[in-house]
C-alpha cells in the first residue's frame, strides 16, 4: 500500500493510494476456498468445484468489496494522522480497471481522491473593534402604557347588575334576517364585545345600562368599524365580512366589568416577587429593566449579525472555489447543476466561510452539545408550559415527555444547532470587544431597518 498526496491548487489535494496484490490477494483467495466448499454446481461434487471456476464466479465481486473497504480505511486514517479539516468530502476520480484482468494478473491498482482543506484561522490575531450592542431604552410613555396593562391584567374583574362605559358584554351574536329573524345558515357565535372598541360614542351609549338576559340589535359592522375585531368576534374571515346582513342581536349572558388595580404594595408583590420592589419609583424602573429585556433577544440577534460581518471582513477565509462547484454538483444532483452553483456561488461561498469561521471556534473552544443539555432544556420547557396550565408534573412524565420530543430527529437537529449556536456567540462574545448602546424606540427600530 503507498499514499502519496499532491497540491492541487488553492486548498485542494490529490490523494493517490496505490494497492498492490498483497493487500487483497490473501484475503480473496480465503474467500474463494470457502465458496469452494459451500458451492454446488452441477457436474461436480459438493465441495469439489475447481478453485479456477469458483474465481470467475465470485471473483470480480470479492474483489470490489476489498476495494470497498481497504480504501475508506485508508483514506481516513491518512486524513487523521495528517490532521487534515476537510471541507465536504473526499471526491474519487474516475478509475478505469477491469477487475477480472486484475484477479488474473495480480495488476497494482491506483485510486485518486480529490480533497478540499479548510484554510487555517487565525483566532489569535487582535480584534481591536469595538461592536456596539444596541438596547432599547424605554420612554416614559412606554413605562405607563405597561403600567395601564398591567394593573388590568392583575385587577378583579366582577359581573355588575347593568352595565357601564368600559364593560364587557359576553353573549351571543346572531346574524337576522330582513324580519329581525335568525338568518338561515347565517352567522352565530359566542363572543365578548368591549363597548370601548364602539368608537363613535352614540352607538357606545345604545350598550350601556344593559343587563344579562336582555337582547339588542344593531349594525354589528358599522357600529364596530374594526374588521380585525369583527372577524375575531364571529369567527370567520375578513373576506366574508361584507356578505354580512346589516343586523345582529346580541343576547347576553353576562356583564363584566374590571376593577383595575391598585399601584401600591400588593401589585410590585405579584408582578416582581414579594420585596423585590418598595415603592412606585423602583417599580418603575423595574418596569424599565423589564421592558429593555422583553427586546434583547433582538439586540442580540443583531450583534450577532454585526459580529458576523466584522469576523467575515477580518478572516476572510480563502476557500477552494472549483473544488466546492464540483462537490456541490456530484453530491446533491437534485439540488445543484453546474450552471446554477455558478449562479448562486457568492450564497454559497459565504455560507461556507461562515462555517469555517465557526468550526475554527469550535475547535479553539472545545465546544460541543451533549445529549444531556438537549434533555434539560426540553424538560425545563416541558413544567413550563404545564405549569402555565396549572399542571404540575411529576418527574416520570418529564422524562417521557423530553424523550418523545427528542425522538423526533427534526426537533432535536433544530434544538442541537440553536444550542450550538448560543455557545459560539457566548464565545465569540469573549474575544470581540462589545458596548452597550441605549437607543430611543424610533432610533432603535431603524437600526434594524439598515
Amino acid at each position: 500500500m503507498e499514499i502519496v498526496a499532491e497540491d492541487n491548487g488553492v486548498l485542494s489535494k490529490i490523494i493517490k493510494i496505490k494497492i498492490q496484490p498483497e493487500d487483497y490477494k490473501s484475503k480473496i483467495e480465503s474467500e474463494l476456498k470457502e465458496y469452494q466448499k459451500k458451492s454446488r454446481i452441477d457436474g461436480f461434487r459438493p465441495g469439489h468445484v475447481p478453485l479456477g471456476l469458483i474465481k470467475k464466479k465470485y471473483g470480480k465481486a470479492l474483489l470490489y468489496d476489498a476495494i470497498n473497504k481497504i480504501l475508506p480505511e485508508k483514506l481516513q486514517t491518512y486524513i487523521e494522522e495528517n490532521k487534515l479539516n476537510l471541507i465536504g468530502e473526499p471526491l474519487a476520480n474516475k478509475s478505469d480497471f477491469d477487475l477480472n484482468e486484475v484477479l488474473e494478473s495480480d495488476a497494482e491498482m491506483e485510486f485518486q481522491f480529490e480533497l478540499g482543506l479548510e484554510p487555517e484561522i487565525n483566532l489569535e490575531q487582535s480584534f481591536d473593534e469595538v461592536i456596539p450592542r444596541y438596547l432599547l431604552d424605554p420612554s416614559d410613555e412606554m413605562i405607563e402604557d405597561e403600567i395601564k396593562h398591567l394593573i388590568r391584567k392583575f385587577g378583579n374583574h366582577i359581573q355588575p347588575e347593568a352595565s357601564e362605559t368600559g364593560d364587557y358584554l359576553y353573549g351571543q351574536f346572531i346574524e337576522l334576517d330582513e324580519n329581525d329573524n335568525p338568518k338561515e345558515n347565517g352567522v352565530s357565535s359566542f363572543a365578548a364585545l368591549a363597548l370601548d372598541l364602539i368608537p363613535h360614542p352614540d352607538d357606545r351609549q345604545k350598550f350601556i345600562g344593559l343587563k344579562k338576559d336582555e337582547e339588542i340589535i344593531f349594525d354589528l359592522v358599522n357600529t364596530i368599524e374594526n374588521q380585525a375585531e369583527i372577524a375575531n368576534m364571529l369567527n370567520i374571515k375578513k373576506e366574508q365580512i361584507p356578505a354580512l346582513s346589516p343586523k345582529f342581536k346580541l343576547n347576553i349572558k353576562t356583564v363584566n366589568r374590571l376593577i383595575k388595580a391598585e399601584v401600591n404594595q400588593e401589585l410590585f408583590d405579584v408582578v416582581f416577587g414579594p420585596d423585590a420592589v418598595k415603592n412606585e419609583e423602583e417599580f418603575k424602573a423595574k418596569i424599565k429593566e423589564s421592558l429593555t429585556h422583553q427586546y434583547t433577544e433582538y439586540s442580540d440577534q443583531k450583534l450577532f449579525k454585526d459580529v458576523q460581518e466584522y469576523l467575515m471582513k477580518k478572516l476572510n477565509p480563502a476557500l477552494p472555489n472549483d473544488f466546492i462547484k464540483r462537490f456541490l454538483v456530484y453530491e446533491y444532483p437534485e439540488t445543484y447543476t453546474v450552471d446554477g452553483v455558478e449562479n448562486d456561488f457568492q450564497k454559497i461561498e459565504i455560507s461556507y466561510q461562515w462555517n469555517i469561521i465557526e468550526k475554527a471556534i469550535m475547535r479553539k473552544y472545545n465546544i460541543h452539545v451533549h445529549m444531556h443539555e438537549l434533555e434539560s432544556v426540553i424538560a425545563n420547557y416541558m413544567v413550563k408550559r404545564y405549569s402555565e396550565q396549572g399542571i404540575n408534573l411529576d418527574d416520570e412524565q418529564i422524562d417521557k415527555l423530553t424523550k418523545n420530543y427528542l425522538e423526533n430527529k427534526e426537533e432535536r437537529k433544530n434544538l442541537h444547532n440553536s444550542i450550538m449556536d448560543h455557545k459560539i456567540f457566548e464565545a465569540i462574545r469573549g474575544f470581540i470587544k462589545t458596548e452597550d448602546k441605549s437607543l430611543p424606540m424610533d432610533e432603535f427600530t431603524n437600526v434594524f431597518k439598515n
